[in-house]
């Protein structure tokens, strides 16, 4: 038994270890930061995939995401393993939640939130997270802080008690758009990987 727990927890690190950003958006024209806001704030169908790490005191999570956005406040998440089993899947609307596990249970609430950390014991601010994933603060929040890099994207934000940190960019089909960063609150932290970006209504597989 002991033996079979230390091969399932060496392919689990060899699955993490694995996963590696896109490649970093090359330098071109500097586009302002009023038009790169805009543009990113119009952007409502979107997916993505990749890697995330949660640490919670003494408590870690690692898994992986697809997330496909299909306008505002309306999304599926879909969680796996490291080694790709399914999780469970999140459904959020404007009116209410679903969250279905691996086993075909269905559970339901109004707060996608509340309803992520009764499930799977994750704090993720889903609200800000539509935005914050595109690299803009969310619409509706009050930001208590905001840099840009020299670039004229966004390099640091703190909005609704997080401070995310973004540590690259990379060029998706002429916009480029977060695919590795760093968010903290207290004593959470989220480490994000992304590992594919699709723009439009197509889904990823």
């Amino acid at each position: 038994m002991r033996s079979l727990c230390l091969i399932l927890l060496l392919l689990c690190l060899a699955a993490c270890s694995s996963v590696a950003p896109l490649p970093p958006a090359p330098i071109g024209s500097v586009v302002p930061w009023s038009l790169r806001q805009a543009q990113l704030d119009n952007l409502q169908h979107w997916a993505l995939q990749g890697s995330i790490l949660i640490k919670h005191q003494r408590q870690s999570w690692h898994a992986r995401l697809h997330w496909q956005q299909q306008g505002q406040g309306r999304y599926q998440i879909n969680v796996f393993s490291p080694l790709g089993a399914g999780v469970g899947r999140l459904q959020g609307t404007p009116e209410q939640s679903v969250f279905t596990t691996a086993q075909g249970e269905v559970h339901r609430a109004k707060s996608a939130e509340a309803l992520l950390m009764r499930e799977l014991g994750w704090q993720l601010p889903l609200a800000g997270l539509q935005s914050w994933l595109k690299g803009v603060p969310a619409q509706n929040l009050a930001v208590s802080a905001l840099t840009r890099d020299r670039y004229q994207r966004l390099d640091a934000l703190q909005q609704q008690g997080w401070r995310i940190d973004y540590q690259r960019y990379s060029q998706v089909q002429g916009m480029q758009l977060p695919s590795q960063w760093l968010m903290r609150r207290q004593d959470w932290e989220i480490r994000t990987v992304v590992t594919a970006w699709m723009i439009g209504n197509k889904q990823l597989t």
